[in-house]
């Protein structure tokens, strides 16, 4: 879907504007009674894309507005881009990797996640089935050295990219014996021509190159032990200071909906296809969409027992920051004891 998406950004920028302001039918039905409500800008991790339904639904249904929010979702082109924008003021707040945020810390952004939305680790290596044996093909937990000899299609602009190198050093690989070729995102040309025999990016996504005519074999690195946060919501300590009130109602608000896309899932494409009408438009589109939509079920699952969602693991949030060393992307970490804060979340 990505890739689909890719080639509507100004569209869905207007979209995701327009919902925020109410445009939407659905949304007006549910007017506010607090009076004007408070208008703020989020820019997310990239285009309008399944992780994000549950944004729209509360949208939609007027549930923001009933807190009276004005949230206005803005479409992104990645996770880097996010942290500098709402590092210099351009977005309120953001959605990205924490990887991401992180490294923002560390190039000097002032920063501080308030929140983990996604706390599993979601990057997988993809790797074309035609360059396995019929053996490496069967493996349930392929050997890691399935990789040598092959050739890996490397987008560096992008968090996979830290978690691939993250990886090779901690599963002790020899980057010599795979060979790198640097291709731009999503890499999905690249693949399917055979230009590259597997690429770095969310498990979520196979079946998008699958629906290309590309078998692959998948495996997530979170099964090979590398523990990390996918996406926090941030912001700049200045603003998280003087809209406290703000980010607890967001919250509350999109954990509810959070909850209502897991009760019904089979709402989550149709609610893409009011802001893009093209994912729809075929029968083959609608059914790579739903296959991929049904692989974030549940969404955002809360993995972190007796504590309510958006609770940040001290422990899992150093082990995320780990990884920039790992990969080489630092040479220190930045002072992580402000990094993050959980005051907005009750319980944690």
């Amino acid at each position: 879907m990505r890739k689909i998406l890719a080639l509507l950004l100004p569209l869905l920028m207007s979209a995701a504007a327009c919902g925020a302001s109410g445009g939407s039918s659905s949304s007006s039905s549910s007017p506010s009674s607090c009076g004007t409500p408070v208008h703020f800008t989020v820019r997310l991790n990239y285009i309008l894309d399944d992780e994000q339904v549950p944004y729209f639904y509360a949208l939609d249904k007027g549930w923001y507005r009933q807190a009276c929010l004005d949230p206005e979702f803005q479409a992104s082109t990645g996770s880097t881009s996010t942290v500098q924008l709402v590092g210099n003021g351009s977005a309120d707040m953001g959605v990205a990797d924490t990887v991401a945020v992180l490294n923002g810390l560390a190039q000097g952004i002032d920063l501080q996640a308030f929140g983990v939305v996604y706390q599993h680790n979601p990057t997988a290596l993809l790797i074309r089935r035609s360059v396995l044996t019929p053996e490496q093909q069967a493996e349930t937990r392929p050997s890691k050295d399935i990789l040598y000899g092959k050739t890996y299609g490397a987008v560096i602009s992008g968090s996979p990219f830290i978690f691939y190198k993250a990886f090779v050093k901690e599963q002790n690989l020899d980057p010599s014996r795979i060979r790198q070729v640097n291709i731009s995102p999503p890499g999905f040309t690249e693949m399917a021509t055979g230009k590259v025999d597997f690429i770095a990016t969310f498990y979520q996504v196979a079946p998008v190159l699958e629906g290309m005519g590309v078998p692959l074999k998948v495996f997530k690195l979170e099964d090979y032990g590398q523990k990390a946060y996918g996406l926090s919501y941030f912001s700049t300590p200045k603003w998280i200071a003087t809209h406290g009130d703000v980010i607890k109602r967001f919250l509350t608000v999109t954990k509810r909906a959070i909850d209502y896309t897991n009760q019904h899932p089979d709402e989550g494409v149709k609610t893409l296809c009011n802001y893009n009408q093209s994912i729809c438009a075929s029968d083959a589109s609608l059914k790579t969409n739903v296959e991929e939509f049904k692989l974030y079920m549940p969404l955002y699952p809360n993995l972190t027992p007796g504590k309510p969602m958006f609770c940040i693991s001290p422990t899992t949030w150093k082990a995320t920051a780990r990884l920039l060393l790992d990969a080489g992307v630092v040479t220190s970490l930045p002072d992580l004891s402000t990094s993050f804060t959980n005051r907005f979340i009750s319980g944690c």
